[in-house]
């Protein structure tokens, strides 16, 4: 296993790697991104032309939420009448892009959980196997393995690593990161707006959420 110490911009990035994989990537110096934070975020307002919803995750810290990341929000409160988050609902925002110049950070309310074999998504139903695997045979077998675990509320994606990974492996994963999810989701429901679930200063497992990986 090898310590590598690498950078771009202004931003300093330690990971450990083992057989030309990368098993964690932590962000060691520089502007400490916010991407897999995740917090209590209150709707602001939303522009339907435009199909944007725009949250304040942070006081005074306002983020862009696509339409198409609100597929199966996790509300904290309520207030709304609208079927998708209208002003004054409250709900449980990942940011999953960094502030870009002029550009607002991207939120989405799907959650992700990071494993080294999986990644499961709070909020969405997808079942993917990444696309470096391409034997059938062992596609099919770690579809087997994850969907008895995937519900409406919690999708998962097994990642390259997973290729011919011990069954028991594969599924204590799985079950660790549904139990992640659970809890976060319990603990977000007792919190008030703008409360950090998740600080992006927590180690993550190749910065990759399942938009990257199915």
């Amino acid at each position: 296993m090898n310590y590598i110490i690498t950078g771009t911009g202004n931003r300093t990035f330690c990971g450990l790697c083992q057989e030309g994989r990368f098993l964690q990537i932590d962000l060691c110096g520089g502007t400490r991104s916010e991407v897999g934070s995740i917090y209590v975020g209150r709707v602001q307002n939303v522009v339907k032309n435009i199909g944007a919803v725009f949250v304040e995750y942070q006081p005074g810290r306002i983020g862009y939420l696509s339409e198409s990341e609100c597929r199966k929000p996790f509300y904290t409160r309520k207030q709304s009448t609208s079927e998708l988050p209208g002003p004054g609902d409250e709900l449980l925002v990942e940011v999953i892009r960094d502030a870009i110049k002029s550009k607002q950070p991207a939120l989405s309310c799907t959650l992700t959980f990071q494993g080294a074999l999986a990644v499961a998504a709070a909020g969405s139903p997808v079942l993917g196997i990444s696309s470096r695997i391409t034997a059938a045979g062992e596609r099919a077998r770690l579809k087997r393995l994850a969907e008895p675990y995937r519900t409406e509320s919690l999708g998962l994606i097994l990642r390259t690593a997973s290729e011919q990974a011990p069954e028991e492996d594969v599924c204590r994963e799985i079950e660790s990161l549904r139990d992640q999810a659970q809890a976060l989701l319990r603990r977000g429901q007792h919190l008030s707006a703008f409360s950090c679930l998740r600080n992006a200063s927590t180690p993550y497992l190749g910065g990759l959420a399942p938009r990257d990986l199915e």
